[in-house]
């Protein structure tokens, strides 16, 4: 039986427009402005088995439970593809894990990327009191599609008793198993579990931070997304003297560590960059610094790096290029920036 504990309760968010609003962009931001955000849940389950994809299954089911997901699925196409791949990782497994003792699972079908690992799975920990649960008593349960290399060092600084990764062909069997569900839909945050997880975070990573914030010179911080695969700047070559030339160091944050990351960005007061994972690492910035974020013209469904600055206190303005553009949708196209309007743009800030 799937027992449901209410450990946050609906609240009511507001965010702070962008620095730079213009009358003719507010139906780009207007939606986002007030939101009602859903109680948060955590859940206590039996004897469970865990499928490579997050899928969490009851003893002898094929269908995963609701709660591995972060909205209720439904429809004839979902239960098939549930059974379609139940049958490909049965085919496929080569062994069980079993896991004894009070075990805690905290990802769903979202949870395979930075962005996603970062605002909307590590904030649960934050809830872990409310749940009346504490980490050293707990072992984590990862499935194998969330675990990357910034898995571990992420986790670290919140000292569970075992933290559990699983493998491509490995299924993990638990014998008592509690869910903590989403915080808040994806794109969406309650500002005191993020500050939290900064907290932690930070405080492991940056040694006497508070002290570090106020001796290092201010950085201004570019993230490069040049060696991404897509949703890149695609003249980024004409670009960079202009960032150079005001100041801005030019990074990737992909060649860094977890740890790296942080304490780069958080001796950074500014940060700008084309809309991408690398803006999640505002997470780890001085409270009041400065994000930009380069957004795709005409976007108005993902505002998830304007409302997570809102909910850290920092302060959002944004770049759309002025240039005629054939970039394609947000996640999969890319820009051509105007290196003088572009140099006009940064004189503001």
């Amino acid at each position: 039986m799937i027992l449901p504990k209410v450990i946050s309760d609906t609240c009511s968010v507001s965010r702070n427009p962008p620095i730079n609003l213009q009358p003719d962009h507010s139906s780009l931001f207007a939606h986002e402005l007030h939101k009602i955000l859903p109680p948060v849940y955590s859940y206590t389950l039996g004897p469970v088995q865990i499928l490579p994809n997050g899928f969490i299954l009851k003893p002898w089911s094929i269908l995963p439970l609701p709660v591995s997901f972060s909205e209720q699925p439904s429809g004839f196409s979902f239960y098939l593809k549930a059974i379609v791949k139940y049958l490909r990782y049965r085919l496929a497994r080569r062994s069980v894990l079993k896991v004894s003792g009070p075990c805690l699972f905290i990802t769903d079908q979202h949870s395979n990327g930075f962005f996603h690992w970062c605002a909307d799975v590590l904030p649960r920990l934050a809830l872990l009191e409310s749940a009346g649960l504490r980490a050293q008593d707990l072992t984590l349960v990862v499935p194998s599609m969330a675990v990357f290399s910034y898995l571990q060092p992420s986790l670290l600084p919140f000292a569970f008793k075992a933290v559990v990764l699983g493998t491509p062909f490995q299924w993990i069997s638990c014998s008592s198993l509690t869910v903590l569900g989403p915080p808040a839909p994806t794109g969406n945050y309650r500002p005191q579990l993020l500050l939290s997880v900064t907290q932690v975070i930070t405080s492991s990573y940056v040694k006497d931070f508070l002290e570090q914030e106020k001796s290092y010179p201010e950085k201004k911080i570019y993230i490069s997304r040049s060696q991404a695969r897509r949703r890149t700047i695609t003249n980024e070559s004409e670009v960079l003297p202009v960032l150079q030339a005001a100041g801005y160091e030019i990074v990737h944050l992909e060649t860094l560590s977890f740890p790296d990351q942080v304490r780069l960005l958080s001796q950074a007061h500014r940060v700008l960059g084309l809309h991408g994972a690398g803006l999640t690492n505002m997470l780890w910035m001085p409270q009041g610094s400065l994000v930009i974020e380069i957004r795709f013209p005409q976007d108005a469904d993902n505002n998830c790096y304007f409302s997570m600055a809102s909910a850290l206190g920092h302060r959002y303005a944004y770049y759309l290029p002025n240039l005629p553009q054939d970039s394609g949708s947000t996640h999969q196209g890319n820009l051509q920036l105007d290196p003088d309007n572009f140099a006009h743009f940064l004189t503001q800030f």
